[in-house]
């Protein structure tokens, strides 16, 4: 959308577009304005917990939720992911949360006091990736994508992606009952579990950021064996084998179900393979782990049928 200035002769002026220099401008400019851009109420900046940094928590007092909001000057793969591990951090760490609105609000908020289903991520950005705006038409998304226009004579915009498209904003976007919590055996952070500790550190990092995204989804839960690690609704569902080169994922999908437009996994129903499923997938890096949690969401929507 281009942006004019009506002159006095009833011609048009284009005003240009800026470009923030820093992630930094973008977030103290937000964090100043947070109750006028979005009705927030502003708790910290660069939340640090658990090795992870949130770059603004606030609290929306209308829907008496938290919300989580990231800044990306351009577009960057893997920021979706990110807001998924945050999510997860939130659910796993919930006193944590409270604790930091309490300083703030000087009241005492207690975990039966926040609506957590209203608990949702904003990704603010110039520009977004083919594949976290392809990400918009999944119902069950938990997270907002708001693109910024800044223009050159101080003016600035704040959009929401979707409601433009048509597409269905589901804001339900997060339950952290406790019986959806991790079900490990000793509530571990499973680095030295389900096998990764064969595997080098960058798959480590890797896993948790995985790990992150499929326990913020209502119901997963994570079960370890030796060798494997099982994320779990009634039954398995997709399952990680930690190795050398990258995590190798099996999702429980029979073959010719997953709709897996970019080819990503591999048909494995013709050799032994492991449960739960016929279609394999390695990860090597968050490059495309947006386009696999669209995968993963496929598999939870054919088991809760």
């Amino acid at each position: 959308m281009s942006l004019f200035k009506i002159r006095q002769d009833k011609g048009i002026e284009a005003i240009r577009e800026k470009a923030f220099k820093l992630e930094r401008d973008l977030q103290n400019l937000t964090e100043a304005n947070l109750e006028k851009i979005f009705g927030f109420e502003f708790i910290k900046s660069e939340f640090a917990l658990n090795n992870l940094r949130i770059d603004t928590l606030a609290f929306d007092r209308e829907a008496n939720a938290f919300v989580i909001i990231e800044y990306k000057r351009d577009e960057k793969s893997g920021a979706v992911e990110q807001l998924l591990s945050y999510l997860g951090l939130m659910r796993e760490n919930q006193a944590d949360f409270i604790l930091e609105l309490n300083k703030v609000s000087g009241k005492h908020f207690d975990k039966k006091d926040i609506n957590w289903d209203k608990c949702r991520c904003l990704l603010i950005a110039k520009t977004f990736t083919y594949h976290q705006i392809k990400t918009l038409s999944l119902e069950d998304r938990k997270y907002e994508l708001w693109q910024v226009k800044y223009y050159e004579n101080g003016y600035i915009s704040f959009e929401e992606l979707g409601k433009e498209m048509g597409v269905k904003n589901n804001k339900k976007t997060m339950s952290v009952d406790d019986s959806s919590s991790v079900a490990c055996p000793d509530q571990r952070d499973c680095l030295v579990d389900g096998g990764l500790n064969r595997v080098p550190i960058e798959y480590k990092d890797l896993y948790k950021t995985f790990k992150h995204a499929m326990l913020s989804i209502d119901g997963i839960k994570l079960k370890l064996t030796k060798k494997y690690i099982h994320f779990c609704l009634d039954k398995v569902i997709v399952g990680v084998s930690p190795q050398k080169n990258g995590l190798k994922l099996l999702l429980g999908m029979k073959t010719g179900e997953l709709k897996d437009p970019l080819k990503l996994t591999r048909d494995v129903s013709s050799i032994r393979h492991d449960p739960p499923g016929d279609y394999q997938i390695r990860i090597t890096s968050d490059e495309d782990l947006e386009y696999i949690m669209s995968l993963v969401k496929q598999v939870v929507n054919k088991h809760r049928k």
